[in-house]
């Protein structure tokens, strides 16, 4: 029993090192988010569970018909094109945007001081304008 539970949380542990991975969790979130229909049919489907892993072997199996891998962009070319996408040009787009925000960003803060110096101003001027009143 004890052994069982020693593999179980070794497995339980590779794969959420493999998950945290960028690529492969990427890739991961990809591939679920491409085949969801497939999955929602093998979960959810109505028919028996052997035919509704015969619908996914014959949907999937691109080691047996390699054809799928051009015909079915899912399996496989849309989730690589995705990871790539989110993995290395998301950062630079990232960067390029916050480089574009940041003159307006230092202008805002900008705008943001001299009205908090306007608003000092005035009310320094209230101030005397009050005690000229009352100077008591």
């Amino acid at each position: 029993m004890k052994s069982l539970q020693e593999l179980l949380a070794a497995i339980q542990g590779n794969v959420k090192t493999k998950i945290n991975d960028p690529i492969i969790g990427t890739f991961f979130c990809s591939w679920v988010l491409c085949n969801w229909d497939k999955l929602a049919v093998l979960f959810l489907g109505e028919k028996p569970l052997e035919a509704r892993i015969k619908y996914l072997s014959v949907q999937m199996g691109f080691i047996q018909n390699p054809k799928l891998l051009l015909s079915n962009y899912d399996l496989l070319i849309l989730p690589l094109i995705l990871t790539c996408f989110y993995v290395f040009l998301m950062p630079r787009v990232s960067v390029r945007v916050a480089q574009l925000l940041s003159k307006t960003e230092i202008s805002r803060h900008s705008e943001a001081v001299d009205i908090e110096v306007k608003q000092a101003q005035k009310q320094r001027e209230l101030n005397v304008e009050k005690l000229r009143g009352d100077p008591n």
